[in-house]
């Protein structure tokens, strides 16, 4: 099963088009958790419980809706 993971608003804000790294703060993220961009999974880093980044590329201008996805048990 997939738990989306608490995620607090996602920096840096906002992105620009092209290559970008966003650092997510939140609880209880694991080392398999996985960002996702516009429902698209992306690079992720797991850095703690707290925190992960992800790296991606915009196509173009506009929103990008983020999610944290942690495999639950």
């Amino acid at each position: 099963m997939n738990c989306p993971a608490p995620i607090a608003p996602v920096s840096p804000s906002p992105l620009t088009k092209g290559a970008y790294t966003v650092s997510f703060n939140g609880a209880n993220f694991t080392a398999d958790a996985q960002a996702l961009a516009n429902g698209v999974a992306i690079t992720t880093k797991f850095v703690s419980s707290t925190k992960i980044q992800a790296t991606g590329s915009a196509a173009e201008v506009g929103t990008i809706q983020f999610a944290v996805r942690v495999p639950g048990p």
